[in-house]
């Protein structure tokens, strides 16, 4: 029996639980398996996979683990706890078939605030059951440990060098029940920088802080019932009303950041203590995240930023430094702590919300992930090309809003100095195209930011002129010195800078924009 108590499951998953029975209690939903490795099962192991989807009838919530619960966790109130003593899983609702390349596919459909619960066990079932069933070996406490300690010594060295504040996510895709127990009881033990885990039994068995907000299905079931370009917005603001503060760490990637920072009004910046990065680069995301914080007057070292995509230490460690004291940063670490064992690849399966509706009277609506990497996009083609048009259209929308200006303008000229359209932005500053020419490479358009791209563009080649003409000895000696309404703004090689910051990282605002283009350059 691999599941063995109703908490061996992620907190977010209560707290989700209870955010759907107090805002959508009549919502339900259909969560779908996914392998991204296309592995190859037998109809031998969909069996016993069957056998322990029975075995999770038999659990149920403890009176011990009531009491933890209610004592520990208790922005979660003792009422959903009491309903939690009455919830069993019914393994009946429980889909699961192999197709005929034999890839597993499984389905569960159930109340939202039900069917939340499946996702996780399913996941940790399907990685230990395969293990075991390939014949990976480590089956006792001892052989595991001899395995896995020498390298967990060397990450509690990492984060100890590094003052790495991390946590354990790594339930989902675990080697086994074991495995996860002996990596929480060692960190524990170990390494003082260890905040605490996600799975709810591990943190009552040692007394740990359990951890965790929300997942992208929150976001996408608004997305799907209502619109995805609000879903961000939507769910923040029902969160506050749940939660009132706490679990006050937002997930940011579900229809990109860029759509995020979108619904990112000052209010929910000030209110949320920081966010949660889950795909895509975690350096320029985090360099957005600062800019959006500096732009509404926030002190960005006021804030938290927790990474979860993929991680191993020396990538936390390298993350750590890069945004040392600019922004507080925390860790949270899942495959690499509970399946990193010699001889031994972790699998590579998700669950995701696949439909929903919002009663039963309304349709049924597909669900959707984008996140910011291509590859990691969930739902049908259509649905996906809908929610893309949708967003891209809504993210330059926001041009003549001065609260959203900055992310569109400079949007467009990262798009210009990007290597596969840099190009054009090269044939302009030769002559051979001019600005309104340049910038029809960008797929999406705006009057405004177009009119803005091109004034740009054109103080940058006068720039560029002045430049060259001193290099080859004429006027004034040396690179000159700009200044346009008060900015500085200058060339070296290429690289164009304003008020010395580079632009790629600087961006400009509306307030920016509009003095540059209305002001003459003066060289000195």
């Amino acid at each position: 029996m691999i599941i063995r108590s109703i908490l061996e499951n992620d907190l977010y998953k209560f707290s989700m639980s209870y955010y759907y029975q107090v805002h959508y209690p009549n919502a339900w939903g259909t969560f779908s398996f996914h392998d991204r490795n296309n592995t190859e099962y037998s109809e031998d192991f969909v069996g016993l996979l069957k056998e322990e989807f029975q075995h999770l009838a038999t659990i149920s919530l403890q009176p011990t683990e009531f009491d933890w619960a209610v004592k520990t966790i208790p922005y979660i109130p003792q009422c959903f706890w009491e309903w939690l003593c009455y919830f069993r899983f019914e393994p009946d609702k429980i889909n699961v078939w192999l197709d005929e390349e034999r890839h597993l596919h499984m389905e569960v459909s159930d109340a939202m605030y039900k069917v939340t619960f499946y996702e996780i066990p399913i996941l940790a079932i399907v990685s230990e059951l395969y293990h075991q069933y390939i014949g990976d070996g480590f089956e006792q406490r001892e052989e595991l440990s001899a395995a896995m300690i020498p390298l967990m010594e060397k990450k509690v060295a990492i984060a100890s060098q590094h003052n790495l504040y991390f946590a354990d996510f790594g339930l989902r895709r675990r080697y086994s029940r074991l495995s996860e127990d002996l990596v929480v009881e060692y960190m524990k033990a170990h390494c003082p920088t260890f905040t605490g885990t996600s799975t709810v039994y591990l943190a009552m068995k040692y007394h740990l802080k359990p951890i965790g907000t929300m997942a992208h299905e929150c976001f996408m079931f608004q997305a799907a019932v209502h619109t995805p370009k609000e879903a961000n917005y939507e769910v923040m603001e029902r969160w506050v009303d749940v939660y009132d503060g706490n679990l006050g760490t937002v997930l940011t990637d579900t229809y990109t950041v860029d759509a995020f920072l979108r619904n990112f009004s000052i209010k929910l910046a000030k209110l949320y203590d920081g966010v949660r990065h889950d795909s895509g680069d975690p350096k320029a995301f985090g360099d957005k995240m600062i800019k959006k914080y500096e732009s509404y007057g926030i002190d960005p070292k006021s804030k938290t930023i927790v990474f979860s995509d993929a991680l191993d230490f020396q990538k936390a460690a390298d993350i750590k430094e890069y945004f040392a004291g600019r922004i507080k940063v925390t860790f949270g670490i899942g495959t690499n702590l509970t399946c990193d064992i010699p001889g031994v690849k972790a699998m590579n399966i998700v669950m995701k919300l696949k439909e929903c509706r919002i009663n039963p009277r309304q349709p049924v609506y597909g669900c959707v992930k984008l996140s910011d990497v291509p590859g990691k996009a969930i739902g049908t083609e259509k649905d996906i090309e809908n929610y893309k048009k949708q967003l891209s259209e809504y993210i330059k929308k926001g041009i003549t809003d001065t609260e959203y200006a900055h992310e569109a303008l400079a949007y467009g000229i990262d798009c210009l100095l990007s290597k596969d359209k840099n190009k054009h932005f090269q044939k302009f500053m030769q002559g051979e195209i001019d600005a309104k020419t340049a910038i029809s490479v960008l797929k999406d358009h705006n009057p405004v930011l177009d009119k803005a791209l091109i004034d740009i563009l054109n103080i940058f080649k006068k720039i560029q002129n002045e430049s060259e003409t001193r290099r080859n000895g004429g006027g004034e000696k040396g690179s000159p010195s700009s200044t346009v309404g008060g900015y500085n703004i200058s060339e070296t090689s290429g690289t164009y800078r304003v008020d010395g910051e580079d632009l790629g990282t600087r961006g400009l605002s509306v307030d920016d924009v509009e003095i540059i283009q209305n002001e003459p350059v003066i060289f000195s």
